[in-house]
C-alpha cells in the first residue's frame, strides 16, 4: 500500500551475517572470495572448487598478512601417515596464485618422527604479533593426545621452540582458540575425548605458553548415554555482551550429530554455573558436524557463523572429498541462539544481511512412473514418507528409473533414503536420458553420498535434459552390504526458481463484498469484507470481530508446497494489542507457523510446539506493518522479518509437516478487534 503511516521498530538482538573476506579467511579458513566483492556467496554442501587455490595446493588453511596471502600445507609420509613438514606458500596477487615460500617446520626441528597433527590452529598474538601453531599431537605407534606448539616472529619465518605435553596432566583432543576483549586475553579450549571433559587454558601475551588453567573441567550429564555423560568435542568459544558461549559437536566419529551450546558469565565458572547444554540447528547439524564458529565481522560483534563438515570418512573418501556447511548463528536473545539451513548463503558486506536464501533448482517435476528390477518402485515417489522402495540387497549396481513423461530440464534431485542411525552410506550416480534404454545419457551427478533421514538436495553441476532419470547404487555401503532403499525421490528443474502462488491486492474488488478466493467463517457479530482502507484506490481486507464468544477467520488455499523455499509476505494492522489475533501457515488442518497478537506478552509473538509465546517485537495498535516469512519446509524452519528487519531467525515449525497449502488469518473466540490485511504475496518452487 502507498501513503500509509509507517512506524519504525527497534531491531531486536539478532545476528545477521556480515562477511568480510579478511576475517573469514583468517578466522574460519574460508578462501573463496576477495574483499573487492560487494557480496559474498557460499554454496553449502558443494564439492571443493578444483580451481580454488586451497584445493589446488592442498592447504590446511590460508591467512592474510598485509597485502599478501599465505597458505599452510601439511605434509605427511605416504606410507605411515606421520608428519614430515609444514610448508608456507605465498600469494602476492590477492590469493589467485601461490608459490612455495618456506618450509617452516620439519622433523629436523625436533618433532618426533611418529607424530600426527590434527586440530591445527594457526594464529597471531593480538598483543605482540607472535605467530603460533597449536595442535593436537597423536602418534602413529599408539594412542597419544598431547598439545604441541611452535612459534615464529613472522608468518612465513622458521617456527621453533617445539614442545608437546598434556597440560596439567589432561589429554587433549580437539582445540578452539578464543580472544577476549576489550583487553586482549587469548584462551585455548581443549576437549578430552577420553574422559568427556572440556578444559580452558589461558595463554601468555605471545600466545606461546599456557600460563593458567581457567577451568579445570566442564562435564555435562546425559542420562541417555551408557556412562551418563554428554560426549562433546570440537569446542569453540565466543562472547557477546556479558555472556560466553561454548559451542560443541557430539562425539560420533565422523558422523553427523547435534550441535549444542552452553553459556555463562565467566569462563572459570563451575559447570553448575553454566547453562545446560542447549541444542542449536537440527539433530544432524544439517547433515554435518560442527567444525568451528567464527566472527564474521568485528564491526558486528553479534555476527557469528558456524561451519560444519560433512566428513568424507563416513563414506570412505579422502578429506578432499568432504563438504562444508556455512550458516549464520542468530542471537534472538542473549540466551536464545538459533540457526537455519540455506542451500546457499549470500551476504551483503555493507549491511551484513543474509540476502540469499535458496539454490536455483527450479520447481518440483511431476513423475509419470518408475521401474526397478525388484521392489515396488512407486513407493519412492508417492508422497508417503512411511512407504519405500527397496533393492532387496541386490548388487551394488541395482538401479531405479523414473519417467518424467516428457523431456525436462533437470537441475537437482532430492532424496529421503532408508537409513539406520545416520551411519549408512552408499555411492550414488544419477544419469539423465531421453532414451529409456540409456544407450546414451548424461551423468548429472556422481558422488559418495552420506545417507540421511531427511530430504537431501543433490545439486547438479549443470542442468541435464531428458525424460528419464536413472539412480544407480554403484557400491556397497560403509557396513559392506548392498541394502538400499528410498522413502521419497523428487526431481527438480524447469526454468524458474519460484512461481507466484497468491497475489492479493483487493483493489479491484467491490467495497463491502467478501473477498474473492477465500474460505470464510463469519458467525454472529463478525464479518470479513473488502473496505476502502486506507483509500478508495488502495483497499484491504478487514476481519471485524465484535463478539466475545465467536471468532472469525479467512483462509487462502494455494498449491501444496513441499520444496525448501516458500516466501509469504503481507501487510497487517491490528487495532488493539493483546487480542490473540493470528496469522497461520498450515498443511491441511495442521498449523505449522502460528504468529499471534499475544495476550500474554502484549506483543507480536510466535507460538512454539509447547504452546508458549515467544516475543517477536512490540507493535502499536492501528499502525501498518509488513510481515515476511522465509520458510524452509524441508528443514521445518523459518525466518521472521518485520518491515524488512530480521526479528527472529531459525524458528522451528509449531508442528512438523511435509508441505504447506493454506494461509489463515483471523480472530479468536474471546477477542474483540478489527484487523486488516493487504498486499498478500506467496511464492514457492512448485507450479
Amino acid at each position: 500500500m502507498n501513503g500509509r503511516q509507517e512506524k519504525s521498530i527497534w531491531k531486536l538482538c539478532v545476528a545477521s551475517v556480515f562477511l568480510t573476506v579478511l576475517i573469514i579467511a583468517s578466522s574460519l579458513q574460508l578462501h573463496v572470495l576477495h574483499a573487492a566483492a560487494a557480496t559474498a556467496t557460499v554454496v553449502n554442501g558443494e564439492a571443493q572448487d578444483p580451481n580454488d587455490p586451497k584445493t589446488v595446493y592442498g592447504f590446511k588453511t590460508v591467512k592474510q598478512e598485509g597485502a599478501d596471502w599465505y597458505g599452510l600445507k601439511y605434509n605427511t609420509d605416504s606410507t605411515t601417515g606421520a608428519f614430515t613438514s609444514f610448508d608456507i606458500w605465498k600469494s602476492t596477487d590477492g590469493g589467485s596464485t601461490y608459490a612455495f615460500d618456506n618450509t617452516i617446520l620439519s622433523t629436523a626441528d625436533g618433532v618426533p618422527s611418529d607424530s600426527r597433527f590434527e586440530a591445527i590452529k594457526w594464529f597471531k598474538s593480538p598483543v605482540t604479533g607472535m605467530w603460533n601453531l597449536w595442535m593436537k599431537r597423536q602418534s602413529t605407534s599408539g594412542p597419544l593426545r598431547e598439545l604441541a606448539h611452535v612459534q615464529s616472529t613472522a608468518i612465513n619465518g622458521n617456527y621453533d621452540h617445539y614442545t608437546s605435553s598434556q597440560p596439567y596432566g589432561h589429554p587433549s583432543g580437539d582445540l578452539g582458540v578464543f580472544t577476549d576483549s576489550p583487553t586482549p586475553v587469548t584462551y585455548l579450549v581443549s576437549s578430552d575425548t577420553v574422559n568427556h571433559i572440556i578444559y580452558i587454558y589461558q595463554l601468555n601475551d605471545d600466545c606461546t605458553e599456557i600460563v593458567g588453567e581457567v577451568n579445570s573441567g566442564l562435564q555435562w550429564a546425559d542420562p541417555a548415554t551408557a556412562d551418563g555423560l554428554d560426549h562433546r568435542e570440537a569446542p569453540s568459544i565466543r562472547k557477546q555482551g556479558s555472556y560466553y558461549y561454548l559451542f560443541t559437536s557430539g562425539q560420533t566419529g565422523w558422523f553427523p550429530n547435534q550441535m549444542k551450546y552452553a553459556y555463562t558469565t565467566s569462563l572459570s565458572n563451575e559447570v553448575s554455573d553454566w547453562s545446560p547444554q542447549l541444542t542449536i540447528g537440527d539433530s544432524t547439524g544439517y547433515h554435518s558436524q560442527l567444525f568451528s564458529t567464527g566472527i564474521a565481522s568485528e564491526s558486528f560483534p553479534k555476527s557469528l557463523i558456524f561451519t560444519g563438515t560433512r566428513n568424507a570418512q563416513v563414506w570412505g573418501g579422502t578429506s578432499a572429498d568432504s563438504r562444508k556447511v556455512w550458516l549464520p548463528i542468530y542471537f534472538n536473545s542473549d540466551t536464545d541462539l538459533t540457526t537455519n539451513y540455506y542451500d546457499y548463503v549470500t551476504i551483503d558486506d555493507t549491511t551484513g544481511d543474509v540476502i540469499g536464501y535458496d539454490y536455483d533448482i527450479g520447481h518440483k517435476l511431476a513423475i509419470a512412473g518408475a521401474t526397478a528390477p525388484t521392489g515396488t518402485a512407486g513407493n519412492s515417489y508417492d508422497g508417503n514418507m512411511t512407504t519405500k522402495w527397496m533393492n532387496d540387497n541386490q548388487l551394488g549396481t541395482a538401479t531405479i528409473i523414473y519417467d518424467l513423461g516428457s523431456s525436462q530440464n533437470v537441475k537437482a534431485v532430492k532424496l529421503m533414503l532408508d537409513v539406520a542411525n545416520n551411519k549408512r552410506s552408499h555411492s550414488l550416480r544419477i544419469d539423465v536420458s531421453d532414451d529409456p534404454g540409456f544407450t546414451s545419457y548424461t551423468t548429472a551427478y556422481e558422488d559418495h553420498t552420506p545417507i540421511i533421514k531427511w530430504l537431501q538436495t543433490l545439486h547438479f553441476d549443470a542442468p541435464a535434459t531428458g525424460r528419464y532419470i536413472r539412480l544407480i547404487n554403484t557400491a556397497a555401503n560403509s557396513q559392506g552390504n548392498n541394502n538400499f532403499g528410498i522413502f521419497e525421490f523428487q526431481a527438480w528443474g524447469g526454468d524458474s526458481n519460484t512461481v507466484p502462488l497468491a497475489d492479493e491486492r483487493f483493489d479491484g474488488q467491490t467495497t463491502g463484498s467478501q473477498p474473492d478466493g477465500w474460505t470464510l467463517s463469519t458467525p454472529a457479530d463478525t464479518a470479513v469484507e473488502v473496505l476502502e482502507v486506507p483509500s478508495a484506490a488502495d483497499k484491504s481486507m478487514r476481519i471485524s470481530d465484535q463478539s466475545s464468544v465467536n471468532g472469525a477467520w479467512a483462509v487462502k488455499p494455494f498449491a501444496p508446497q513441499s520444496g525448501s523455499s516458500v516466501t509469504v509476505q503481507l501487510n497487517f494492522k491490528f487495532n488493539q494489542i493483546g487480542k490473540d489475533d493470528y496469522i497461520r501457515l498450515k498443511a491441511g488442518q495442521t498449523v505449522a507457523i502460528d504468529i499471534v497478537n499475544s495476550s500474554v506478552l502484549n506483543a507480536l509473538a510466535m507460538r512454539d510446539p509447547d504452546g508458549n509465546d515467544i516475543k517477536l517485537f512490540d507493535f502499536t495498535g492501528g499502525w501498518w506493518y509488513t510481515l515476511r516469512l522465509e520458510i524452509n519446509t524441508d528443514a521445518g524452519t523459518y525466518d521472521v522479518f518485520v518491515n524488512n528487519n530480521l526479528v527472529y531467525g531459525g524458528a522451528s515449525f509449531k508442528n512438523k509437516v511435509m508441505y504447506l497449502d493454506k494461509l489463515g488469518v483471523g480472530t479468536t473466540a474471546s477477542s474483540v478487534d478489527n484487523i486488516f490485511f493487504d498486499d498478500i504475496t506467496i511464492t514457492g518452487p512448485n507450479d
